[in-house]
């Protein structure tokens, strides 16, 4: 969570009632965005967005992992909550990228670690004008940003996974190609 995030009053009771009912190590919620600058439409735009993507979470960590690999991250980064030996097993987040989440997000789904949802909205994320993600909206930081995901992701793109599923790293190709002329 980022210093203009907020957990409301009930997320860490909420999270480890739901972390013990499902028993799943790695949980996310709907986050609440608050908007400073008026922007209703991203506000309305980002929390349907969260919401569409439910699916996600009904999926096997493999079929997680092979989405994570593909797509967008379906998920809301300041929403997450990790059992602690969990996330010390896997070293942590990478801070050696500045999206520190996917190494996380698809170290956690190789290893069989299905991501699941709480159903509420329990952390508040501030959207506003000031913020690195939407200052930097140029096509040089999209660039960038595309360019450290795929060295992420490929990691992931061994022979053996190539040879399991020989369309995943043809999908990957052809989304990672979409991405970079749509950035320019």
């Amino acid at each position: 969570i980022a210093a203009d995030d907020l957990l409301f009053e009930n997320c860490l009771s909420e999270y480890v009632k739901n972390t013990e009912r499902s028993g799943s190590r790695f949980l996310f919620s709907y986050p609440s965005v608050l908007v400073s600058d008026g922007d209703q439409a991203r506000k309305y735009a980002m929390e349907t967005y969260y919401e569409s993507v439910d699916g996600f979470y009904s999926l096997p960590a493999g079929k997680q992992f092979k989405y994570l690999l593909v797509n967008q991250i379906p998920v809301n980064p300041p929403t997450l909550f990790c059992h602690r030996e969990t996330l010390l097993s896997m070293n942590g987040f990478n801070e050696q990228y500045k999206c520190e989440d996917l190494p996380l997000y698809l170290e956690a789904t190789y290893r069989g670690h299905r991501f699941s949802l709480v159903k509420e909205k329990l952390v508040g994320y501030r959207l506003h004008s000031a913020q690195l993600s939407i200052r930097n909206q140029t096509s040089t930081v999209n660039e960038f940003w595309l360019h450290e995901q795929a060295r992420i992701k490929s990691k992931y793109f061994t022979v053996r996974t190539i040879l399991r599923d020989p369309l995943l790293y043809l999908e990957y190709q052809l989304e990672f190609a979409s991405k970079m002329i749509n950035a320019r």
